[in-house]
């Protein structure tokens, strides 16, 4: 390539009038003014604009013009049927009773509740008092209150409920078979030297509770003890002495 820079060059500068020929094509590079000489191909190639191929473009883009739908409003309609697309609109449509800004303001709860009937009772709104700061509660009666809540008081009414048996004589007494509850044990009249005897059992033995022996010289004659212990198989009590005493158990 160098050499062929520098005949060119050589031949340009001499002026020589002799035309410099390419090696390989034997086509001159410099005529006798000294000029550049460029060949030019002629002839028709394959992807030249012939008239047959121009006939071949114009059949393939009326065939895709083909398949272009009409324009609808000066725009081409687009079928997204088969993919997922994305939507804007300024508003939808809501089904039949959804929550609406009517009942539902920001988030927050409106004083007024609509309720609905129950048996006779027509529906109505329901009412509700302010309770604090952002706090509104419904005014409500417990259909179901159990008897023991006394609401004026805001409190729960709690009583002891005891069964009870009363012995007079010296004997053995299974006041109750299976598991209870031994609250007290009151001595209405005692006896000198007089003895009772609680057993966790439907006899005269087994488990012993605690046994009371009232002394020789009375300090006393009414005792209350309570023991507000429970027992398993039941609860017996084994007297000697004729002393008047009450069980309360459960």
């Amino acid at each position: 390539m160098f050499a062929r820079i520098a005949q060119f060059l050589a031949a340009y500068v001499a002026g020589t009038g002799t035309p410099l020929e390419d090696g390989e094509s034997s086509t001159p590079l410099i005529d006798n003014q000294r000029r550049l000489v460029i060949a030019v191909a002629t002839g028709a190639g394959s992807s030249d604009a012939t008239a047959a191929n121009q006939a071949t473009e114009i059949a393939a883009l009326n065939t895709i013009n083909a398949k272009i739908p009409a324009l609808v409003s000066g725009r081409t309609p687009v079928d997204g049927s088969g993919v997922t697309q994305p939507i804007s609109a300024v508003a939808l449509p809501l089904p039949t009773g959804a929550a609406l800004d009517a009942t539902l303001t920001g988030g927050t709860q409106k004083a007024i509740v609509r309720g609905g009937a129950k048996g006779a009772t027509a529906a109505a709104d329901v009412t509700s008092t302010a309770n604090g700061v952002d706090h509104q509660g419904a005014d409500i009666v417990e259909q179901f209150a159990p008897a023991y809540e006394d609401n004026t008081a805001s409190r729960a009414l709690v009583e002891q409920r005891n069964s009870f048996a009363n012995i007079t004589s010296a004997t053995t007494t299974t006041v109750k078979v299976g598991a209870g509850f031994f609250h007290r044990l009151t001595i209405n009249l005692a006896v000198a030297s007089a003895t009772v005897t609680m057993f966790d059992n439907t006899a005269g033995s087994g488990t012993k509770i605690g046994t009371i022996t009232m002394p020789a010289t009375l300090l006393a004659s009414q005792v209350v003890l309570d023991y507000d212990v429970t027992f398993a198989t039941g609860l017996t009590l084994v007297t000697v002495g004729a002393q008047d005493i009450t069980v309360a158990f459960r």
